[in-house]
């Protein structure tokens, strides 16, 4: 009778839920053929299914990123409960749960890990490739220290590329859409031997893209597209329980995208203490355009990044009950990024970002099950080696009106080398037929060192050319080196219950730990004083995470409902903080985070389903003071009871699909439509550095013959929403233009597919 009761509540779940109910014949075994589908995963490093798994993780597999034109990182945000996706001068800032990064100069890293075929992606930038030939995509939300480590306080996003089968398969995909988008994808592969023993798959992809705007200065596109991407696999099983998988792949973009667009000038803002100031590229005469696509920067956007990865995958599982493997990774990644700061036509300023990296990695780990255990545990070894700067000419005419232009020259960089270890275990002990006790615990120790240099701006000389690569800078600090070493423990306690073989009930607390780090070159000091060298390092990030949740499929599986609640500690926070005109990267806050997340999807007919999610955040400064250097009459502000940066407090996402059989086919029709209140970019939670709620709409009709084609048109944000995914209040030396990047405007296209098997 209780177990009646209880399925009696979930067709009224489902009408709260998505507004339908699903037929009555729905609860008979008759329709017990018809249910959802699920995506195994290896999000706790084994498998298990999304609703097996006793974290909150959203799967996406290949047909759910071709058919909703998922390219990217950033395509996944609005998939996904409590995800945003932010952008600053070409590097991605993914948000998670609130939880992001500010610090974009070279030695920065993200606090949301990025693993492609379970290799860590060190930078930010390289985190924008791999999204081709992708077989799953899982994105686990809160802090994974125990199995993933450094820089995972957000969550991780895994990310798993094809492999070559025992037959031939593959597909090819063909898009032709509006800005003269052109994208070609497809993969090919299977055993070249009579005994199947070895196996290949090659995958390639090419995009271009004209821009989404003009640079009117120059006459050229901007925020276009031109990327590239090529993999290789390799499979051998020169044994039964033997399998050794090799992976090369090399990507490239190299447009004109990254550069910001002017939003306001300060005096238009109308937040108390506004500096009031108009910016100096428009003092001087220049064009500008305002809150557009367009623009009139002087020095039209450049954008290049080139990446090379090579992975060596061994697994072995001729022990009885144990399986062992070793992950070895390769990664090189080169990025350049030129922009205009103020995107006047006025030649004032500009910026150069150049890095270059390359990362290895060694893995070791193994897992079994043993009576009531079943465990995890592994060695992590990674090394780094990274350089880069960033470097800012300006015309000083704009500052001391001497009629003539003069040059001032900024940069700011390094080179620093990180060496980090680890130690792992994670053991889940079935205490009785339902109920099982999670364990984890992990230990990690990381050196980093740094060579660090400063060019002060204020040194200038008079020159004719002031853009002259032969001008050198008048006077730069010396290199100067350090060092310095970090340890944790964050261990991991979780408890499961299973109320049926459909339904699974699990609470955790666990801790996540983000990377100390060198903000190199990025001291920055009052003028005329002397370079402070007393805060060059920043201490690592903490948070402790308590969560419960509810996973159940009732309804002869034809209902799933995932459901989360959560509590966040978030200490020692990496902010830029602001006192007495200096400027300092460093540990100076702490933050309350809780919320509430929903997933879920319906089967209200066998060709007629419906799908979506929900998330409420309240993610807050708990203590946190600072300057705002634009509104300096305000003085240092406490900042407590703000919100995080990228953490609106509501986004949903709602959609329905139906499918309807042909003679030699079926057609079907999908139509989706997301939501997000208003996400602050700035901690002081000015609304005019803040993008306002905003809705967008997507629609999708396809049709499949009985055979391997497939025809699909598309329109993405339909209604052509214009809606900022990030923004900033620029520099009082410029006059404190307000600048920002859009996401993308209406999109629609023809997509044909063609599939091997």
């Amino acid at each position: 009778m209780l177990i009646d009761k209880r399925a009696s509540l979930w067709p009224a779940i489902a009408v709260a839920t998505f507004g339908v109910a699903p037929p009555v014949h729905a609860a008979t075994p008759s329709a017990a053929a018809a249910e959802l589908p699920e995506v195994v995963v290896t999000a706790e490093k084994r498998q298990s299914t999304v609703q097996q798994t006793p974290i909150a993780v959203t799967a996406f597999d290949q047909d759910d990123l071709l058919s909703r034109e998922i390219g990217s990182a950033a395509d996944l945000a609005s998939y996904v409960p409590d995800v945003h996706f932010g952008e600053t001068f070409g590097q991605p800032k993914i948000s998670i749960r609130g939880i992001s990064y500010s610090n974009l100069s070279t030695g920065g890293e993200a606090s949301v890990a990025m693993n492609v075929d379970g290799i860590y992606v060190s930078r930010p930038a390289g985190q924008l490739g791999s999204l081709f030939d992708v077989s799953r995509v899982e994105v686990l939300r809160g802090p994974q220290g125990t199995l993933y480590g450094r820089n995972a306080t957000g969550g991780a996003v895994n990310v798993e590329t094809g492999r070559p089968g025992d037959t031939l398969d593959g597909y090819a995909r063909v898009n032709y859409g509006a800005y003269n988008d052109v994208a070609l994808e497809g993969a090919v592969g299977g055993p070249i031997d009579a005994g199947k023993t070895v196996l290949v798959r090659l995958a390639g992809m090419s995009e271009t893209r004209d821009g989404y705007g003009k640079d009117y200065s120059t006459g050229e596109d901007v925020d276009d597209l031109d990327t590239k991407g090529v993999r290789g696999t390799v499979v051998l099983k020169p044994a039964d329980a033997l399998t050794v998988t090799t992976i090369a792949e090399y990507s490239r973009e190299r447009d004109h995208s990254g550069g910001p667009h002017f939003l306001a000038e300060g005096g238009q803002l109308s937040d108390p203490g506004a500096l009031g100031d108009t910016p100096y590229g428009i003092v001087y005469g220049g064009q500008v355009t305002y809150r557009s696509r367009n623009t009139y920067a002087d020095q039209q956007p450049f954008y290049h990044r080139e990446g090379y990865a090579y992975t060596a995958d061994v697994q072995y599982d001729g022990l009885a009950g144990v399986k062992l493997r070793s992950l070895t990774g390769y990664r090189k990644l080169d990025w350049q990024l030129t922009a205009d700061l103020d995107s006047t036509s006025f030649p004032f300023s500009f910026i150069t970002y150049d890095e270059a990296s390359k990362q290895v990695s060694q893995e070791f780990n193994a897992s079994g099950s043993s009576g009531a255990l079943d465990w995890t545990a592994g060695l992590y070894y990674f090394h780094e080696k990274l350089d880069g700067d960033y470097r800012i000419p300006v015309y000083l005419s704009a500052y001391d009106d001497v009629g003539e232009y003069s040059q001032g020259y900024a940069a700011r960089g390094g080179a620093q080398t990180t060496a980090a270890y680890a130690a792992f275990g994670q053991l889940d002990w079935h205490l009785a037929t339902r109920f099982t006790l999670t364990l984890g615990l992990r230990y990690s120790h990381e050196k980093k060192g740094e060579d660090d240099y400063y060019v002060d701006a204020a040194n200038e000389t008079q020159y004719a050319d002031p853009y002259d690569p032969d001008h050198p800078p008048y006077a730069a600090d010396a290199p100067f080196y350090q060092s310095k070493r970090w340890a944790a423990l964050t261990p991991k306690f979780g408890l499961r219950y299973d109320v049926d073989r459909d339904t699974m009930l699990y609470a955790s607390a666990s801790e996540g730990f983000k990377a100390g780090l060198y903000n190199l070159g990025g001291t920055t000091v009052a003028a005329g004083a002397p370079l402070d060298r007393s805060n060059p390092v920043v201490n690592p990030e903490k948070v402790w995470a308590y969560e419960i949740g509810l996973k159940a499929m009732p309804l002869h599986r034809r209902l799933r409902t995932n459901l989360s609640a959560f509590y966040y500690d978030y200490r020692d926070l990496q902010v830029s903080q602001v006192s007495n005109n200096t400027t300092l990267f460093t540990n100076a806050a702490k933050a309350k985070i809780y919320g509430l997340e929903f997933e879920g999807d319906v089967l209200i007919a066998d060709r007629w389903s419906a799908y979506g999610s929900a998330s409420w955040l309240h993610a807050r400064f708990a203590s946190f003071d600072s300057q705002d250097t634009s509104h300096p009459s305000l003085g240092v502000q406490d900042l407590s009871g703000n919100s995080l940066s990228q953490a609106p407090n509501v986004s949903a996402r709602l959609g329905t699909k139906y499918a309807m059989p042909l003679a030699h086919g079926t057609i079907s029709g999908r139509v989706e439509g997301n939501y997000t209140s208003r996400i602050y970019f700035s901690e002081f939670n000015l609304n005019s550095v803040s993008q306002s709620a905003y809705a967008m709409l997507d629609t999708y009709l396809s049709y499949r013959d009985d055979k391997r084609w497939q025809l699909m048109a598309y329109v993405k944000n339909l209604t052509d929403r214009k809606a900022l995914n990030f923004s900033y209040m620029s520099s009082p030396a410029q006059g404190d233009p307000l600048m920002g990047w859009y996401l993308p405007p209406r999109t629609y296209g023809l997509q044909l597919r063609y599939d091997l098997s």
